[in-house]
């Protein structure tokens, strides 16, 4: 997956013995396994240039990867180029190396002060930042990606997954939580002010977390970004703390293969939490949290059966547009008010179509995956 997701995770077993939902639920893992397997050395060999392309070969600043270089071995030096950042392992000795170089001499990190000053020249700050001003290639100007990102702190974090993503042909929505601080929020408006293509939502949210205003915010962008004149292909919701795992290229050419499906997380059974929209919640702005009132919240609308995922995904235009005008949607927007982060439950629910066939949803999974057999949702 593109942002560490993996979509139609459900998993559908045949009610037979213990030992047979075993060699079922492998087979499955294997069939997963072997598709994606596939994918990824389609886009591998079908690419111009390598998976893990590093334009600047450092970490993080060049000149951070040079002063820890002055200091450590050979072996850490080599290991601070992100093609073999990016293949180490989580307890591999050079990772422990490499942390432990970084924690001696940490990174100076830049105050969301610099970006007010810097974009006063938006000329230079492109260049200097070392952001894209034409398309990679005609494959990916053909295809238009939209992008949420949800902010609250740090700009030079938002700036550099912003300069990751970033490709002129593209459209970015950024949502800066009310409660943001000042100064940032004055740095995230000077950075957008550098760019035709990038915008903060025309709709802000106090965002609470595990609350309703966070589903709002990508629900605000989503409605900027349908209105926008870029006709894009698809769009992608993160958070500004995220980073991706696949270039812009390599994210074109897996979209591709989508075809027009969603690429959304579902969980069935009694892993969807129940109590997280049985029970009625409600945010407390003034505390940050979500608290329960002790009342039962009525049935879902429309005779929706609710499925637990993830709050991001990957979602096709006309995904986007069926949650803006569908009114089925709209109904479930509003009665996920009063749940516990309804994000991770509102997308999966429209998304996945074997709970609820009834919607028609564009793009959506209905969850056979075996045919023929008597399945129950796991």
């Amino acid at each position: 997956m593109i942002f560490e997701y993996l979509a139609g995770r459900g998993i559908v077993v045949m009610k037979v013995t213990k030992l047979a939902r075993q060699c079922i639920l492998f087979l499955s893992v294997c069939t997963i396994y072997i598709f994606f397997k596939a994918t990824y050395r389609y886009v591998y060999f079908q690419s111009e240039t390598p998976i893990y392309v590093c334009p600047n070969d450092h970490l993080g600043h060049s000149a951070y990867a040079k002063e820890l270089c002055l200091k450590e071995s050979a072996e850490v030096c080599e290991m601070l180029k992100c093609r073999n950042i990016l293949n180490i392992g989580g307890q591999n000795s050079s990772n422990v190396s490499i942390k432990t170089a970084m924690k001696s001499q940490p990174r100076t990190t830049t105050p969301n002060s610099y970006y007010i000053t810097a974009t006063s020249n938006c000329e230079k700050f492109i260049k200097d930042r070392g952001f894209p001003t034409s398309p990679m290639s005609k494959e990916e100007e053909e295809f238009p990606i939209a992008f949420t990102i949800l902010t609250h702190t740090n700009v030079e974090q938002l700036e550099r997954l912003l300069r990751a993503l970033y490709r002129p042909q593209n459209i970015y929505c950024i949502h800066v939580d009310v409660k943001s601080d000042v100064e940032f929020f004055k740095a995230v408006l000077s950075l957008v002010r550098c760019f035709n293509n990038v915008f903060v939502a025309s709709r802000l949210e106090t965002v609470v977390y595990w609350g309703y205003s966070r589903l709002q915010a990508d629900i605000n962008c989503m409605n900027d970004l349908l209105k926008n004149s870029i006709q894009w292909r698809y769009l992608i919701n993160t958070a500004a703390q995220a980073f991706p795992i696949r270039t812009i290229g390599e994210m074109v050419k897996i979209l591709k293969i989508y075809n027009g499906a969603n690429d959304i997380e579902g969980i069935y059974g009694a892993r969807v939490l129940r109590s997280r929209f049985q029970l009625e919640w409600k945010e407390s702005i003034g505390f940050n949290t979500v608290e329960m009132t002790g009342r039962n919240n009525p049935r879902p609308p429309d005779s929706l059966d609710i499925v637990r995922g993830s709050a991001y995904g990957i979602f096709s235009r006309a995904f986007v547009d069926f949650v803006i005008h569908d009114q089925r949607a709209i109904n479930l927007l509003n009665w996920s008010r009063n749940t516990l982060t309804p994000d991770e439950h509102y997308w999966a629910t429209l998304h996945h179509t074997y709970s609820n066939p009834h919607l028609h949803t564009p793009g959506a999974f209905n969850g056979n995956m075996i045919a023929l057999i008597e399945i129950v949702k796991y």
